[in-house]
């Protein structure tokens, strides 16, 4: 089949499905293809913690500083990370995630990925970021 083949040229593709694809704009094989849903989440290069702009999703490599923290609270697990990248300090925080100390440990990298936010005492704050180890980010 070819990319500039239209959609209704598809095995199985009712009027309705050809309607619906055509309201977003689909109209070939290739528009199909490259279609992105609106929520898909596209892996930017990390930055530093000091260019990140609060409210906004980022990834950071950070290096943690300690072994972390956990407490419960109103039958929760609450989890404390603090990582650093030498521009700037991040708290991480977990919910319900007590396993995450065994993984996190003080000294290691990793790229953290999710929402920077800054609260009125200016501390950067990360709540439940995902994470990887920062030598296999390249391969996300």
């Amino acid at each position: 089949m070819r990319l500039d083949a239209e959609v209704k040229e598809l095995k199985g593709a009712g009027p309705k499905a050809v309607e619906a694809l055509m309201k977003k704009e689909i109209r070939t094989i290739g528009d199909l293809l490259r279609f992105y849903p609106s929520g898909y989440d596209h892996f930017t290069p990390e930055i530093t913690a000091a260019e990140a702009e609060p409210g906004e999703c980022c990834s950071l490599k950070l290096t943690l500083i300690s072994g972390g923290s956990t407490f419960r609270r109103a039958g929760k697990v609450i989890s404390h990370f603090e990582g650093t990248d030498g521009t700037a300090r991040v708290r991480l925080t977990f919910f319900n995630m007590p396993y995450v100390r065994q993984t996190l440990t003080a000294g290691k990298s990793f790229v953290f990925r999710g929402v920077l936010r800054e609260t009125s005492a200016k501390t950067r704050v990360m709540e439940q970021p995902w994470f990887i180890e920062s030598r296999r980010y390249g391969e996300v």
